[in-house]
């Protein structure tokens, strides 16, 4: 048995024990992560091996973590087929998905790789999974049960049992999820956190948290944002966040374009739960300007902010500097109970147009 595709792990059991404990013993010694691994069966006929990690291993790069449980089929000394499932699976110190398993089948010559492969998620079988790279990598999409659940388009993986590392054979596949929360936090560089416990595909809403500057003597706030997806795509991002003094609270619902994601369609803002009297998009969609002078006279922003849909979710309309003063003129307004209801309203009248 050689080659790319050949584990040195199960050579190493063709050429030597053949007592079932020692063979389970010579498999646990190949991995440098601590496992636990059980055996039935025999190596000359059909082998069964599971072995179950007790601590997390990340992915290469770091980012996804999570505890395998590995199951391996040998028949007559060649791996027939491997299932490796994936728990406690998260990203830092937030979960990241729920269990996720990929099964796969080795070609009948084992120069060939994988032949054949099943994902699931949480206990449902996933709407695809591809077998890429000449039968070297994955690929599975789960999004029918969990939209954050894609991997990216190749995974190759390596079939090893011995890794440097211990990630045995499939154990190694930790896939660099390609959802939309994912997809978030690596273009903004990590500065965005987004719960995505709710995406169960098709239409839902996420939450992101982000910190950013602002003109008040460089002071960071917090941006809260809630995200509205549609039949798997971006419908609106509506920000907010607390000013420093002497600005209250701003929220501001961004409306995007179906025919291009990117560019603002329309736009809504609030100023301490009262509406603000503008809200323009700009620069044929790829700016808005906000107005809420009517709620607190400072509160106006001059020129046409740049935003878009990959910054939407750190949008901070850019108030002038200003002094901190308790003695602010605000102009009148007709108050509402929250902003997200100002919005909401909005949006259903712009809707009905």
């Amino acid at each position: 048995m050689s080659g790319d595709f050949v584990s040195r792990g199960l050579q190493a059991l063709t050429d030597g024990p053949t007592d079932l404990d020692e063979i389970c013993a010579v498999v646990q010694e190949a991995f440098t992560t601590d496992v636990r691994c059980e055996c039935f069966g025999s190596p000359e006929r059909f082998l069964s091996i599971t072995c179950d990690y007790q601590s997390s291993i990340c992915g290469a790069s770091g980012e996804n973590c999570g505890r395998p449980l590995i199951g391996v089929s040998v028949v007559e000394g060649k791996m027939f087929s491997s299932t490796s499932c994936i728990r406690d699976y998260q990203r830092g110190s937030r979960k990241l998905m729920g269990e996720t398993c990929i099964s796969v089948t080795a070609c009948e010559n084992p120069q060939d790789g994988l032949c054949g492969c099943i994902a699931s998620y949480e206990s449902q079988v996933c709407s695809s999974c591809n077998v890429c790279e000449g039968g070297a990598g994955l690929s599975f999409d789960c999004t029918n049960v969990n939209a954050e659940a894609v991997s990216e388009p190749c995974k190759k993986i390596d079939m090893d049992l011995d890794l440097g590392g211990g990630a045995g054979i499939l154990g190694n596949f930790l896939p660099e999820m390609a959802g939309l929360c994912t997809g978030l936090e690596r273009a903004l560089d990590n500065r965005v956190s987004c719960d995505c416990s709710q995406a169960k595909g098709g239409s839902y809403t996420i939450t992101c948290k982000t910190e950013e500057d602002t003109q008040q003597q460089d002071k960071s706030v917090s941006v809260l944002s809630s995200v509205d997806v549609i039949a798997g795509a971006v419908h609106t991002v509506t920000a907010c966040t607390d000013h420093p003094d002497p600005y209250g609270k701003t929220c501001t619902a961004l409306q995007f374009c179906e025919h291009d994601s990117e560019r603002v369609c329309s736009c809504l803002a609030t100023y301490d739960d009262k509406s603000c009297q503008m809200c323009q998009v700009c620069d044929g969609g790829e700016g808005v300007q906000v107005d809420c002078s009517n709620v607190f006279e400072q509160a106006s922003v001059q020129e046409c902010q740049s935003v878009k849909q990959s910054t939407s979710f750190e949008f901070v309309p850019s108030f002038p500097f200003i002094e901190s003063e308790k003695n602010v003129v605000k102009s009148d307004a007709t108050p509402i109970h929250a902003s997200f209801a100002v919005l909401i309203a909005g949006f259903l009248v712009l809707s009905s147009v």
